[in-house]
């Protein structure tokens, strides 16, 4: 803003040369600008809104994305802003920020073309359809923010609102388009595959930090502005430092680049002079600063406690390792989601119970992944996205200690957590009677199985290799207790199966070469296949080596979904050279007991104490075919769950054939007997494991039957936290416990 006065009016029209400049010359020397200020959720100035043009393009466009998701303060609010104060002719873009009242209300009350705000669907719908078919060059885009708690409250009440946007954008053609943008209940429900948004979450968009063809955009957040000002950096790399401080996050940028400012003014204060450039010297005293970073810290850790306390927990974990590798020297391979989970477990037991299977740790870190917070390592581990977070989570190392021993009295938070849920199924397969039953497959492994294809050889632009959406090739293994034999039926009775997206074809092959005719058939409907190789089917390894290498199946028009026994797993285990050469090809599944959350939301629904859910566990094992069984027995009797609970435990530990339910083969029975006398009241390790494999005259091999025993559930490997592989801790299911501590 520029004050003008009389005198300054004088003095330009004096000018003959060029009034306005005259203006603007006298004038801006009495002005200020505050460019970095924190504009929190209002609408940031286009002057100072870089980037994020690919995202927006693809929000705005009719079949774009429809899923936003990232991490508090990375952007989300401030990319809905301008694609809501821009909008093309013959258009109305509406931005709301979503609660749990009245979602039609709320809606209709942020869109302009509603003379008055509606309550119910049909008037929602109507109005909207009436307007649109008055020009058929109409388009309406609703941006839906902070999405989060309306996501939970719609999964608890049937997706009743969202099945109406999604019922008005078909019948419109998308000329009517609804966007949602939240934290991590957002990004759960698009990699859930039995819920409405499946039809729409085939291209989420994750909003993180400024990087790849955004770079030079963070540059210019940085310099743009400043040179606006009359500053400019004496050497370019200054601005790499900061962005590579700041770790490439818009909110950390204008924090420090406000923070900058405030001690280029100090110092014009106490000097009576502004800096030329801004010198290295300068910068560097801005890194130095325990103000800037105080306000950093204190920002970057807003950016994680708003999320869920679990990320929280794991983002200290993470740093806490990077603090080893970096005193040590070492590069940064990461940790495990196995180590990340036995480091969890130690410091919250209440959130991370003893057993907690890593591949929930994995699905949280790849959550923090797609929030900024998390990377990749080239050795599949997980590491701090930036070893200069570090220095933003912790003054040092007793204060990451001490951040990370809070957590053991810590009350866990309540969890949305639907890619762990799991459906009561129907019977799509006249064969098998899976009317009643719990699906042996949670939410997210049926989404990783039925997951939108993706080319095998797909590149980038550059012509470097672009890493598949989804692979051309599953297995699943899994016990008579697991369910395994109700797999097909599940995939047959999933969502995205039922709506017509995939074509699953359950078969029983006789041979190697009536599956491979059978993949190279072409899709009748142009839909892509799904073929669900049964348990039933003698296949081997070797199978799905050469499978992987069909065309149908590297163009992305073919899946191949290998169901496995125990059996099958034997066979698997004990082909250590073809597994080698296949595992990274494929996705493999392990049908894994019930989660805490899930057994937690069932007793939750039925009012009885999350006190039993150890109880079940310890009584069923979890699984499926036990537990599914005692719930639905339990909520037709909710107050003799106790009674009920002991006598499935004994009915459990009295049924017919129960070793190989639980896939112990009878020559194993011995081995895994003593094994469960070392395991009772103590703890076991790997080293442990091997030497039982050998003695007493056993011919085991200890990594096969590792193998065998992990793919089933039997037993899980917990990695100590030197890192060696012989102290990894071993922990048997507690049904298989239970069952192998039985007097015979």
């Amino acid at each position: 803003m520029l004050v003008v006065d009389e005198a300054l009016v004088a003095f330009a029209l004096a000018d003959k040369s060029d009034h306005r400049k005259a203006v603007l010359e006298v004038a801006q020397g009495y002005s200020g600008a505050a460019p970095y200020r924190d504009y929190n959720r209002s609408a940031v100035p286009p002057e100072m809104f870089k980037g994020r043009s690919w995202e927006r393009s693809a929000i705005e466009h009719s079949f774009g994305s429809h899923i936003v998701f990232g991490g508090r303060r990375l952007g989300k609010t401030a990319l809905l802003r301008q694609i809501h104060a821009t909008p093309p002719a013959n258009a109305v873009f509406a931005y709301v920020d979503m609660d749990t009242s009245n979602a039609f209300e709320q809606m209709s009350r942020r869109i302009s073309i509603f003379a008055s705000p509606v309550r119910n669907e049909e008037e929602f719908t109507s109005t909207i359809t009436t307007w649109l078919g008055q020009d058929e060059r109409r388009r309406l885009l609703l941006l839906i923010d902070e999405a989060d708690s309306f996501v939970l409250y719609e999964s608890q009440t049937e997706f009743r609102c969202i099945r109406a946007l999604l019922r008005l954008m078909a019948d419109t053609g998308n000329r009517f388009k609804f966007v949602l943008a939240g934290l991590h209940n957002v990004s759960r429900i698009a990699r859930t595959e039995n819920s409405p948004l499946v039809h729409i979450s085939n291209e989420p968009l994750q909003i993180g930090p400024l990087l790849d063809k955004d770079v030079d955009d963070a540059e210019f957040l940085i310099r743009g502005p400043l040179a606006a000002m009359g500053f400019e950096f004496e050497n370019r790399e200054d601005v790499w430092r900061i962005l590579s401080f700041t770790n490439y996050y818009p909110v950390l940028i204008q924090v420090f680049c406000e923070e900058l400012l405030r001690i280029i003014h100090d110092r014009a204060q106490q000097t009576n002079r502004l800096p030329d450039p801004i010198s290295t010297g300068l910068v560097e005293l801005a890194l130095d600063s325990a103000d800037v970073r105080g306000k950093l810290f204190a920002t970057f850790e807003t950016t994680i406690n708003s999320i869920e306390g679990r990320y929280e927990l794991l983002t200290y974990i993470l740093a806490a390792r990077e603090l080893v590798d970096h005193g040590s020297g070492m590069s940064a391979e990461g940790m495990t989601p196995a180590e990340v989970a036995e480091r969890a477990m130690e410091y919250w037991p209440a959130a991370f119970p003893r057993g907690s299977d890593p591949i929930e740790i994995e699905y949280l870190l790849e959550e923090m992944e797609g929030f900024g917070i998390a990377r990749r390592t080239y050795s599949g581990g997980f590491a701090l996205r930036s070893r200069r977070l570090l220095e933003l989570m912790a003054y040092d190392e007793a204060d990451l200690t001490s951040k990370l021993e809070q957590y053991h009295k810590r009350r866990p938070d309540r969890i949305f957590d639907p890619k762990n849920n799991r459906r009561i199924l129907a019977k799509p397969l006249p064969t098998v009677d899976s009317n009643g039953h719990l699906s042996p497959l949670t939410n997210g492994q049926e989404a990783d199985l039925l997951a939108p294809f993706a080319p095998a050889a797909a590149v980038k632009a550059d012509g470097s290799p672009m890493p598949p959406r989804a692979h051309g090739i599953g297995v699943v293994f899994g016990t008579a207790w697991a369910g395994v034999r109700f797999v097909e039926a599940a995939l047959m009775d999933a969502e995205r199966t039922k709506d017509g997206l995939v074509e699953v074809e359950p078969r029983t092959y006789e041979g190697k070469k009536d599956l491979f005719d059978d993949a190279k058939r072409p899709s009748r409907s142009g839909r892509p296949r799904v073929l669900v190789v049964s348990s039933r089917t003698p296949w081997r390894p070797d199978w799905i080596l050469e499978a992987e290498r069909l065309g149908r199946v590297r163009k992305g028009e073919v899946r191949i979904v290998f169901v496995g026994d125990p059996l099958h797993a034997s066979a698997w285990s004990e082909d250590t050279a073809v597994l080698k050469r296949i595992r990274p090809q494929v996705k493999l599944v392990r049908l894994r007991p019930v989660t805490r959350s899930y057994l937690g939301s069932r007793l939750e629904s039925l009012q009885l104490s999350a006190d039993l859910m150890d109880r079940i566990i310890e009584a069923t094992g979890g699984w499926s075919e036990t537990v599914g069984p005692l719930l639905a027995r339990i909520a037709e009797r909710p107050s003799q769950a106790s009674a009920l609970i002991d006598a499935d435990r004994q009915a459990l530990l009295a049924a017919p054939g129960l070793y190989e339910r639980l896939g112990i083969q009878p020559e194993l029975v011995a081995f895994f007997r003593e094994l469960a006398q070392y395991a009772h009241g103590s703890v076991i390790t790997y080293r442990d494991f091997q030497h039982l494999c050998t003695t007493d005259g056993r011919k085991i091999v200890p990594s096969v039957l590792a193998v065998y025993s992990d793919v089933l559930g039997i037993i899980s490997f917990s990695p100590d936290q030197s890192g060696n592989r012989s102290l990894h801790k071993v922990d048997l299911n507690p049904l298989v416990l239970a069952a192998l501590l039985k007097p015979e």
